[in-house]
């Protein structure tokens, strides 16, 4: 991912860890839908 990060600005990308997306799952899918402007409905 440093490569990307390197690369590209800052927004378009969000690093979501496996982990955190296992452990709270709602919470990381609303942070993952609202980076790409979604709505959770």
């Amino acid at each position: 991912m440093s490569y990307w990060h390197e690369i590209l600005p800052t927004d378009p990308i969000l690093d979501v860890e496996y982990e955190d997306l296992v452990d709270q799952p709602e919470e990381n899918i609303r942070r993952i839908l609202d980076h790409c402007n979604l709505s959770w409905d």
